[in-house]
C-alpha cells in the first residue's frame, strides 16, 4: 500500500521538485539566451527574428512575406542598421543602406560611425565620421 503522506514527485513541498524545477528553470534560461526566437503575426506570418548566442545580438523585422526589411545587430563593438529596398522577381536584394557605428580598436583611437549606400552588392556611396577627423564622402561609379 502507498504511504499518502510522503510527497508526489510534483509537490511543492518535496524539495527534490524544487532541485528539478530549479535546473528545468536554468536550462529554459540557457536556451532562450542562446537560441533564435521569431515571432509571428495573427496570420502566421513571421514578423520579427530575435538572434543572440556568443557576442552577437540581431533583431530582423519582416514583410508579411518573409522578406527582411530591417535588421538590427550588436556584435564586439560594431552596430549596424540595415533597410533594404528590392525589385520585383528579384532573387537578392538589390538595393540597401546601412548605418553604422563601430567603437574605436587596438591601433585606432577613433570611434567613427557612418552610413552606406549599396547597389546590386556593390558599394556606391557612403559618408564616415571619425571622431576628430573631417567627415570622409565617397561615391563609386556605377556600372
Amino acid at each position: 500500500m502507498d504511504d499518502v503522506t510522503s510527497p508526489s514527485p510534483t509537490d511543492p513541498r518535496d524539495p527534490a521538485a524544487h532541485a528539478r524545477l530549479d535546473a528545468l528553470e536554468a536550462r529554459v534560461a540557457e536556451g532562450v539566451i542562446t537560441r533564435s526566437v521569431t515571432v509571428v503575426d495573427a496570420e502566421g506570418h513571421a514578423r520579427i527574428h530575435l538572434d543572440a548566442h556568443r557576442g552577437h545580438a540581431a533583431v530582423a523585422l519582416l514583410d508579411a512575406d518573409g522578406h527582411e526589411r530591417v535588421r538590427l545587430t550588436a556584435e564586439g563593438g560594431h552596430g549596424h542598421v540595415v533597410v533594404r529596398a528590392r525589385a520585383p522577381g528579384a532573387g537578392t536584394d538589390p538595393t540597401w543602406v546601412d548605418l553604422f557605428a563601430l567603437d574605436a580598436e587596438d591601433g585606432d583611437d577613433r570611434p567613427s560611425a557612418g552610413v552606406e549606400l549599396v547597389d546590386r552588392g556593390t558599394s556606391a556611396a557612403g559618408l564616415v565620421l571619425s571622431e576628430g577627423r573631417p567627415p570622409c564622402l565617397w561615391t563609386e561609379p556605377l556600372l
